[in-house]
C-alpha cells in the first residue's frame, strides 16, 4: 500500500502503459479499496479526453494495455459496484473491443477434454470457444450437465506459477464467477496429465518391444476411463470455481 501511495502521488509523472499495469496489478490483488486509485483512473481519462482534442496524440496505449484496462474497469465499477466507471464509455468500448478481438488457439489438450466430455452421458456440449458477454472473457466450451450450464476452462502450464494460478488467471476465474452467473470448472493441467498413459510410459518398465500392441491398447483403455471418470466426477461433486 505504501508504493501504491507514492505512485499515486506522482501519477501525473508515469507513463500511461505504467498507470494501467498498477491498476491490472492492484485488480489482480483486490487487496484495498477500489476508490483508493480513483486518481489513477481520473489520469488515465483525463489524457484520453486531451488527445481527442489534441492534433497530437500522446495517449497511446498498446493492445494488452487496453485489455488490463478493461479488466481493471471491471474490478472498479463491476466487481465493486460503483457502477458509474471512471472511464470514458468510448474509452471503455475500444478496450472491451480490444479484449475479445484477442487470438484464441485451441490446444490439443482441449480437444482432448472435449473429445472426453462429448463420451459422457448427461453432459451436452453447448458452444466451443464460446464468450461471456458481460466480461467479454473467453470460455473454451460451454456444457450443460443435468440441465446446469457450466463453463469449462482447460488450463495448460501457461495459467500457472508453479500449481498455483498466475495473475492473469486467478483475475479471469475471480471475475468470471462474480460476474458471469455461470459456474466455472478449471482442468488443470497436471491432473490430466497423471492420468495419461503416454505421460506414464517412462515409468513403465514392463512395456517392452515383445509385449507392444495387447499392453498399449489395454493401456490406452484404461486412459480414456480414467480420464472419462475424473471429468464425470468433477462435475458431479461440482468442484466449480
Amino acid at each position: 500500500n505504501g508504493m501504491l501511495w507514492k505512485a499515486i502521488q506522482k501519477v501525473e509523472s508515469l507513463e500511461s502503459e505504467q498507470i494501467v499495469n498498477i491498476l491490472w496489478s492492484v485488480a489482480v490483488l483486490n487487496s484495498i479499496d477500489a476508490q483508493s486509485v480513483m486518481p489513477m483512473f481520473s489520469e488515465i481519462s483525463k489524457r484520453y479526453h486531451s488527445s481527442l482534442s489534441s492534433e497530437n496524440n500522446h495517449f497511446q496505449l498498446s493492445s494488452k494495455a487496453l485489455s488490463q484496462l478493461h479488466q481493471a474497469s471491471l474490478w472498479y465499477s463491476d466487481e465493486h459496484n460503483y457502477m458509474e466507471s471512471l472511464l470514458p464509455s468510448k474509452l471503455r468500448e475500444e478496450c472491451y473491443t480490444d479484449f475479445i478481438s484477442e487470438n484464441t488457439t485451441i490446444s490439443e489438450f482441449q480437444r482432448e477434454v472435449v473429445k472426453s466430455l462429448k463420451s459422457l452421458p448427461g453432459i451436452t456440449i453447448i458452444e466451443e470457444e464460446s464468450r461471456c458477454e458481460r466480461t467479454g472473457y473467453s470460455i473454451d466450451v460451454l456444457i450443460k450437465v443435468h440441465e446446469q450450464v457450466v463453463a469449462v476452462e482447460v488450463d495448460g502450464p501457461y495459467h500457472f506459477v508453479g500449481y498455483s494460478p498466475n495473475g492473469a488467471t486467478m483475475l479471469k476465474q475471480r471475475q468470471f464467477f462474480a460476474l458471469g452467473n455461470t459456474p466455472l470448472l478449471s482442468i488443470p493441467y497436471w491432473e490430466w496429465d497423471e492420468l495419461s498413459y503416454s505421460s506414464n510410459r517412462q515409468n513403465q518398465q514392463t512395456n517392452k518391444r515383445t509385449e507392444k500392441k495387447k499392453k498399449q491398447l489395454h493401456l490406452q483403455d484404461d486412459e480414456k476411463k480414467k480420464k472419462q471418470l475424473y471429468l464425470q466426477e468433477c462435475c458431479t461433486r461440482k468442484s466449480f470455481i
